[in-house]
């Protein structure tokens, strides 16, 4: 059985053929509303599915859906896994295996990172893992009564994608350390993503930041603004304008002040996880995820050399404000396969809870988890 990319052609077919099996196991879905950024009906959009047949019909499906992560002044190639389904009647083939493996090798060897959603141990078997972290805070109206910022900021919800406006957004959006790169003929749809709303926010007749909100005002799945106090006020804008009693409220881990600043505020705050993540340029993704960390809060010198197995050993070194991640030869203080190592640098546990750290290497809870990081709605 031969796999095949798709084209522009067999648009229809193929979401027919998602829109059915995610209906059958999860409640009605189509994806073309559920996540307007990646299903155009283009050549460019198309080819991202690779399929098997059955007498010519469609049995199985894997989505990859190429981007870029933008961490501190590095770029990363990003592969991003979705749409994986099989037909009910063709469970139990090995389809989805034979695909996924196909789809492994285009992302090790054309990328840098590699993200998913779904569930831990299917997704270990293809070199996942559950982890990085990301804060969500939860607000209600008694944690804001007393912010006045918040009666100064106007919502406006964006209905279609003026390229002036989207101009606007994508500017600061741009200004997070660590960001999906989104083209500005995408962004609008990008926001859109997860069947999601967009409203920008303003101060007098200043835009000062937009949120991206969930359906029936659950909660902000991203939060972006031009100060701290306007990305406060702006959930409080959102939280009466939904006229619930609270609101969860997800932030960039990079964005140390305005984490700083819901905390102050907030009623509470968890620490979830950001999704299965393969890491296959570990030098390069770790070196931009530690400077950008050390940026935001200044890591103790030291160096802690870590043997990630059948991979790589690299030597993780801060000395006088400066990050370096090298090869090295020499002994590790340190060892683990590639889903431990994901774990114990990227969280979302301190390190000394993933795996008992020996002396030398303990300067490592001082600087980890590191940030490592992907919003929603660059999900596929």
């Amino acid at each position: 059985m031969q796999i095949e990319r798709l084209g522009k052609d067999d648009y229809q077919e193929c979401i027919d053929f998602i829109n059915m099996v995610f209906s059958m196991s999860s409640g009605p879905t189509n994806f073309p509303e559920l996540l307007p950024a990646y299903y155009q009906e283009t050549e460019v959009s198309m080819q991202c599915h690779y399929v098997l047949r059955e007498h010519g019909a469609i049995k199985a499906l894997v989505g990859l859906y190429p981007g870029t992560v933008r961490i501190g002044r590095e770029t990363l190639r990003l592969a991003r896994i979705g749409a994986v389904s099989t037909h009910p009647y063709s469970q139990g083939k090995g389809y989805m295996k034979t695909l996924m493996n196909h789809c492994m090798n285009v992302v090790r060897t054309e990328y840098d990172i590699s993200h998913l959603g779904g569930l831990r141990q299917r997704y270990l078997y293809f070199g996942y893992e559950k982890c990085g972290y990301v804060p969500v805070f939860t607000l209600n109206r008694h944690n804001l009564r007393h912010n006045e910022l918040a009666a100064e900021v106007v919502l406006e919800e964006v209905s279609q994608g003026d390229p002036a406006l989207m101009d606007v957004l994508k500017t600061i959006h741009d200004d997070q350390p660590i960001r999906g790169e989104r083209s500005l003929a995408a962004f609008y749809r990008i926001c859109r993503n997860w069947s999601n709303h967009l409203f920008l926010a303003r101060v007098a007749d200043d835009i000062v930041g937009y949120a991206v909100v969930e359906a029936e005002f659950k909660g902000i799945s991203e939060l972006i603004a031009t100060r701290s106090e306007f990305a406060l006020g702006i959930a409080q804008a959102v939280l009466q304008r939904s006229g619930g009693q609270s609101l969860a409220v997800t932030l960039n881990p990079a964005a140390c002040d305005d984490i700083r600043l819901f905390g102050a505020f907030a009623e509470d705050v968890r620490v979830d996880h950001g999704g299965n993540w393969q890491i296959v340029n570990w030098q390069k993704t770790l070196s931009a995820l530690a400077k950008v960390k050390n940026q935001n809060l200044p890591l103790p010198n030291g160096e802690v050399i870590l043997d990630i197995t059948d991979t790589a050993c690299l030597c993780l070194r801060v000395a006088d404000g400066n990050v370096s991640v090298t090869e090295t030869k020499q002994p590790a203080d340190l060892s683990g396969s590639p889903s431990q190592m994901a774990r114990l640098l990227f969280g979302p546990l301190q390190p000394g809870m993933v795996d008992s750290l020996p002396a030398h290497s303990g300067l490592l809870q001082a600087w980890l988890p590191l940030p490592l990081y992907l919003p929603q709605q660059d999900h596929a």
